[in-house]
């Protein structure tokens, strides 16, 4: 499930550098999305963002993951992930989670230093490993909503960026695929006119880039810049994510 996931993240993580300085999202908005294989719901993820009060350029992002229908009665999932996010410049400074897998628990948290480009990862308290990464401008899987709504999508080519997922860096390819309508009914979203983006993992072993993983997200044209509906083709299937929920958290409501 933790791996079906980042196939999401990467849908958004990877499609360039925002070209604004401020979250075009109000101080705790939220959005929650129904994870799908087939017709069948398999889990259902809320993303939230805040204005970190201690410092005035930082946002903290999280995403909560719970595991639904079957997939919940077989193998329960339930992640917290979090991360610190740099706004101007954009750049992602720690990113951890609090997952709890078949009742087995865990904390993970990465950091990272950008004078030397070097993270380090550690699980449960204990230094796992530590990498180096090659860019000045990081994703992680807190940023990623976010990562979309501050993009200028008007006359962009391919963008090639990176996401660091436990000490491993993956490089993505995205680029806008087109226009079409796209609603959100549960949400109570009408019809939006929608950026298509298509995102690419890029792996060094070529059998990898032969199966054909994607996302395709469908991002509105307007000031709000929502996601509506993210479809990904991973190692295990098709999935599909919808919007179900949409808002702003009343002040002082936190999820962790």
């Amino acid at each position: 499930m933790k791996r079906f996931f980042c196939g999401v993240m990467l849908a958004v993580a990877g499609v360039g550098t925002p070209v604004v300085a401020e979250i075009p999202l109000l101080p705790g908005q939220y959005v929650t999305y129904e994870a799908r294989w087939g017709m069948m719901p398999v889990a259902e993820a809320r993303f939230t963002g805040r204005p970190d009060t201690a410092h005035s350029n930082q946002w903290i992002m999280s995403l909560d993951l719970q595991s639904r229908g079957l997939v919940e009665k077989i193998y329960p999932i339930h992640s917290w992930f979090w991360s610190v996010q740099q706004i101007s410049p954009w750049k992602s400074l720690y990113y951890g989670e609090k997952r709890m897998d078949n009742h087995r628990y865990s904390e993970n948290l990465t950091a990272l230093d950008y004078k030397s480009k070097k993270g380090s990862y550690s699980r449960d308290g204990k230094a796992i490993k530590d990498f180096d990464f090659p860019s000045d401008m990081m994703d992680d899987f807190g940023s990623i909503i976010y990562r979309l709504a501050g993009m200028d999508w008007h006359d962009r080519g391919t963008v090639t960026s990176y996401l660091q997922d436990y000490g491993n860096i993956i490089k993505i390819e995205a680029r806008v695929d087109g226009f079409a309508d796209e609603a959100a009914e549960r949400a109570g979203i009408g019809k939006r006119k929608c950026f298509i983006v298509l995102a690419r993992p890029v792996y060094a072993d070529e059998n990898k880039n032969r199966q054909g993983r994607y996302v395709k997200a469908w991002v509105t044209a307007d000031d709000q810049r929502l996601p509506l509906r993210l479809d990904m083709k991973i190692k295990f299937g098709t999935f599909r994510l919808l919007l179900i929920e949409s808002g702003v958290e009343k002040a002082g409501v936190a999820g962790h």
